[in-house]
């Protein structure tokens, strides 16, 4: 997405790391997507009180548990069953990737990132089922690239 266009959509990056925070949450921004940052899994509980979030993008750092804990409660705390994540790893969790197959709208990209291919898994997130439903329950329209107003 060119920048200047926002997407209206909203993606939460949570990563202990403040160096790789400020630049994941960086490319979202300029690519068009509202973000809100937390380095830890605490704070990112509080967002879904804040803002309806879209995605989710948790860079797993040295507890990949924590991070596949994080899923089930924040998807609890924003109302959100189907809210999909993008877990970002290191190759030190070699095999995270089939743990995530399981679950509902989880991926897992390994590092090092290229944010192209970042930005298109957030894009392609957004065309799950719960956008859509949420969009519904909000009374908007959404307003991405490829979506018709009749």
């Amino acid at each position: 997405m060119p920048p200047g266009r926002a997407s209206q959509s909203t993606v939460l990056v949570v990563d202990p790391n403040p160096i790789s925070l400020i630049a994941t949450a960086g490319a979202l921004d300029s690519a068009g997507y509202a973000c809100f940052c937390a380095r830890t899994s605490a704070a990112a509980l509080q967002v879904p009180n804040l803002s309806t979030l879209d995605s989710v993008v948790v860079n797993v750092g040295e507890d990949a548990e924590d991070a596949l804990a994080l899923i089930p409660q924040l998807r609890q705390a924003s109302q959100s069953p189907q809210l999909p994540f993008l877990l970002l790893a290191d190759g030190m969790w070699a095999g995270l990737e089939r743990r995530c197959e399981v679950m509902e709208g989880v991926r897992c990209l390994f590092k090092p990132i290229d944010p192209n291919v970042l930005l298109d898994l957030v894009q392609q997130s957004l065309w799950m089922p719960h956008l859509i439903a949420g969009n519904r329950q909000r009374g908007t329209r959404p307003r991405h690239l490829g979506w018709v107003e009749l």
